[in-house]
């Protein structure tokens, strides 16, 4: 297995399971916050949409493009889950695509130097630590269920 098969397979389970918390969670949850200057469950899920499209761009483009989050307009729980699968599926796709030998090659960003290498993990690293703040703030409000 190379690492864009695991990183796929990875990034699958982890898109699965995201979904399986959110929709888990009771609608009026989803915009709860536990203190206020915390993060909404929506807050979270919207900045892990808006990442993995940003991420494919940047791992297909090989350059830093428009980090703008886009459309403000409220989205339906429904409606992130297919836009974030649909990132999901075109970061695959960059992933896929990437030269091997450019793997090692850096990127200045905002947020510091990295590999691209790290670029294309970045997908798959920045969901599963939202997800672990969503399945917290579940618990909050009393859901300790693992979802």
């Amino acid at each position: 297995m190379d690492y864009v098969e695991a990183l796929t397979e990875m990034l699958n389970h982890a898109t699965d399971s995201l979904w399986r918390t959110v929709k888990a969670m009771p609608e009026d949850k989803f915009e709860w916050k536990p203190e206020e200057t915390a993060r909404s469950s929506r807050e979270l899920v919207e900045e892990i949409v808006m990442t993995t499209g940003f991420t494919a761009d940047l791992v297909k483009n090989m350059k830093m493009g428009n980090m703008e989050e886009g459309d403000k307009t409220p989205k339906t729980i429904a409606e992130l889950e297919k836009e974030h699968r649909a990132g999901v599926e075109k970061l695959i796709a960059a992933m896929k695509a990437f030269p091997v030998d450019k793997l090692h090659d850096t990127i200045d960003l905002p947020w510091g130097t990295q590999t691209f290498l790290q670029v294309i993990a970045y997908g798959y690293w920045n969901l599963t630590y939202h997800w672990g703040q969503i399945s917290y703030v579940q618990t909050m409000y009393g859901d300790t269920e693992m979802h």
